[in-house]
């Protein structure tokens, strides 16, 4: 997966002249495999988010890691959230199990570019579709929904019901 980076454009706020406001720049991340200098950050995030991910444990981290199944979203030289996925085997699924961002960074894009990044290397590995479960009343449903995924069924999980989600990513014909 090759590492994309860019730049957004904010207005500044406290603009000397506010009748012309002035351009700042903000470094967007850039997204990445994670390797296993990012598994600590990974964790940490993951600890602090635990109760809209649940507990991960180190070990399956490091097993995603080596395993290359995790995108990371790294700004100024720190993590700032993860995307953890599968691609099946059995058939052109791409499962996506976690994704989760540091609470300082939330609602400014990232997350959406974690999906993006998923969404690319989907397109390189001939997925069709990414496919996620979430819990019925959790506020990712929104953002999934505000993304283009489509809700295709709602079933039981072990304690509360779940939301399928799908995005579409090649069309077979």
């Amino acid at each position: 997966m090759e590492k994309t980076s860019g730049y957004a454009i904010i207005w500044a706020v406290n603009c000397p002249d506010r009748n012309r406001p002035t351009m700042l720049r903000k470094a967007s991340p850039t997204y990445s495999r994670a390797t296993s200098g990012h598994i600590s950050a990974i964790k940490a995030i993951a600890d602090a988010n635990r109760d809209e991910v649940g507990f991960i444990n180190r070990a399956r981290i490091v097993q995603l890691v080596e395993e290359n199944r995790i995108i990371v979203a790294v700004l100024k030289g720190k993590v700032v959230g993860f995307v953890a996925f599968r691609h099946r085997k059995t058939d052109t699924q791409t499962t996506l199990s976690e994704i989760c961002l540091d609470q300082s960074v939330r609602g400014l894009g990232y997350g959406r570019g974690l999906i993006n990044a998923l969404y690319q290397d989907c397109i390189s590995h001939c997925r069709t579709y990414i496919r996620l479960k979430c819990t019925v009343d959790s506020d990712a449903n929104s953002f999934y929904d505000h993304l283009g995924f489509q809700k295709v069924a709602t079933e039981a999980g072990k304690v509360r019901r779940l939301n399928v989600w799908e995005l579409v990513v090649l069309k077979i014909r």
